[in-house]
């Protein structure tokens, strides 16, 4: 009776899990539950949320500044529902008070290819390391900046996406009381609805956990 219900606890962890061996910085070894089935995967497309979503995935682009490469395969945005629902609010939002509309850059990034962007820049508090996953692998994290509603055009910011210098922090003041206000518009919005920001990345917004699991199924399959 007892191999059964040590049995019982732990088949369903073989039927479900996929599990990968990593090693973190430190050299340390641990398992990462990694989720690859379909059945297990919650993310929705932006598109559910805000369906007028302005899409342009950086990643999925040639000519991207930190890469020099492609490392998507489409342009789309999925993320989870907890993080689509607050975005429509805040998307909403922008548009009766200010005129401007979220514009998307970066979204749920597969496990695989968080791996791929290490090994082409293996830059710790720029490239999350694939022994720990990052939000985008969860589905908790977004990209963006603001775009004027009728022009479609990007307002402007302290830097370009992927301006991986102090240029971009949240901290620098070292900029034109226009571009301290519309980063201040974006920051205060995303806050109000608890999704937070990162001190490099003026466009990184996240929800504030990691408990989400981590998934590798490719952008391909979700097109």
């Amino acid at each position: 009776m007892r191999i059964f219900i040590i049995l019982s606890l732990f088949i369903p962890i073989f039927l479900w899990g996929d599990f990968e061996s990593v090693v973190t910085p430190k050299g340390e070894k641990r398992q990462l539950e990694v989720i690859r089935d379909l059945k297990r995967f919650p993310l929705k497309d932006i598109k559910e949320f805000i369906p007028d979503a302005d899409v342009d995935i950086q990643y999925a682009q040639k000519g991207n500044k930190l890469f020099k490469e492609s490392v998507y395969s489409e342009n789309i945005c999925y993320i989870h529902p907890e993080l689509g629902k607050k975005l429509a609010k805040i998307d909403s939002e922008l548009k009766k008070k200010y005129g401007l509309k979220l514009k998307f850059w970066d979204c749920y990034r597969p496990w695989s290819v968080q791996k791929k962007m290490w090994d082409l820049y293996p830059k710790l508090g720029y490239v999350g390391h694939p022994a720990y996953g990052s939000r985008h692998n969860r589905g908790i994290a977004v990209d963006v900046t603001l775009i004027d509603i009728k022009t479609l055009k990007k307002i402007e910011m302290p830097t370009e996406f992927d301006e991986l210098s102090s240029k971009a922090n949240h901290t620098n003041m070292n900029l034109s009381k226009k571009v301290l206000k519309n980063r201040a518009i974006l920051k205060n919005i995303m806050e109000k609805y608890e999704i937070f920001s990162i001190r490099t990345e003026w466009w990184h917004y996240n929800l504030p956990t990691k408990k989400h699991p981590v998934y590798d199924i490719p952008l391909s399959k979700l097109k």
